[in-house]
């Protein structure tokens, strides 16, 4: 049950449950998605309006930009963390 201070908007197992359906297409459509949990789609579904074809292009384009820039965001974490 959503916490009654909580917006509806802002219920975030609340979103999970009214976007399941379409969330399940995201994941059937992606392959390699089952590393991210629902509400990283869910966070691209809701910036699409509810556009599975947008969210779906959203969520590949971040993959193909993180999986491009991996080796620049690890040398830069470990100049910032010296780890």
């Amino acid at each position: 049950m959503a916490d009654s201070h909580i917006p509806p908007l802002r219920d975030v197992n609340l979103q999970l449950q009214k976007h399941k359906f379409s969330i399940d297409q995201i994941r059937e459509a992606i392959p390699g998605l089952s590393e991210f949990d629902d509400t990283f789609v869910l966070r691209f579904l809701l910036s699409a309006k509810g556009d599975v074809g947008k969210a779906e292009n959203a969520i590949n384009s971040t993959l193909r930009f993180r999986l491009e820039k991996a080796e620049y965001m690890k040398v830069n974490w470990i100049r910032y963390t010296g780890r």
